[in-house]
């Protein structure tokens, strides 16, 4: 049987959360992801003036490093799990910080439908999201997001990947953080091609960034709707 998401268990959800262990449950290495996919985005482009949405951003923790650096109502960012979402407005932004995020900027979300937040966007980020998704939901992933980016926009996204001559049924060690994945269980591995092909069927444009060092073996990709690496 595929195990269950503890995303999805309310009960350990908030047990958790009572716990302060919000950090704990999004998987910790609370500093070195933050700044990870921080110094990413800005050498991928994001500029301040740019709108920005974090999907998957959980109690934001790249969230603290996003909302001082960008303009003032440009950080957006959606989850499936609400009570994570308050956590890390209420414990993880600073008092300055909140002024320049507003709350309705942070929406509960758990089928891609981007359109509530009645805005386009610039960039977009989905850091360990798809790690833990079958490959159809991000198929729907990339199609309701191209809808709501700005000509030109740029999603990066993480994931597992494996060789193109392994049998996708195996499951995979990856050399750095201890990771297994799996085929048809969370957390997922999946072909380069498997996202090329996607992509055929959308506007974006995949190309596989190279120079990132994930602690936990995650692969990063780029999609662009302008059609460029």
């Amino acid at each position: 049987m595929t195990p269950v998401s503890p995303y999805y268990d309310a009960d350990f959800i908030s047990q958790t959360m009572d716990a302060g262990k919000h950090r704990d449950f999004i998987g910790g290495v609370w500093e070195e992801l933050g700044a990870l996919q921080f110094e990413t985005l800005k050498a991928q482009g994001l500029k301040p003036a740019h709108k920005f949405l974090d999907i998957g951003c959980g109690c934001l923790r790249g969230g603290v490093h996003f909302v001082p650096y960008l303009d003032a109502g440009h950080y957006y960012g959606c989850d499936i799990n609400e009570q994570l979402l308050e956590v890390g407005y209420k414990e993880e932004l600073s008092e300055q910080d909140r002024g320049k995020l507003p709350r309705d900027h942070l929406k509960t979300i758990g089928d891609f439908d981007f359109s509530v937040f009645e805005t386009r966007f610039d960039y977009a980020l989905a850091l360990s999201v798809f790690t833990h998704l079958p490959f159809n939901h991000i198929r729907i992933c990339l199609e309701r997001l191209a809808a709501q980016m700005n000509p030109g926009g740029v999603f990066l996204a993480t994931c597992f990947l494996v060789d193109e001559d392994q049998p996708t049924y195996l499951p995979h060690a990856h050399p750095v953080g201890g990771v297994v994945t799996q085929g048809a269980e969370d957390p997922y591995h999946y072909y380069l091609s498997d996202f090329e092909a996607c992509t055929r069927k959308t506007p974006w444009t995949v190309t596989h960034v190279s120079d990132f060092d994930h602690p936990r073996s995650q692969a990063l990709l780029r999609f662009s709707l302008d059609g460029t690496a």
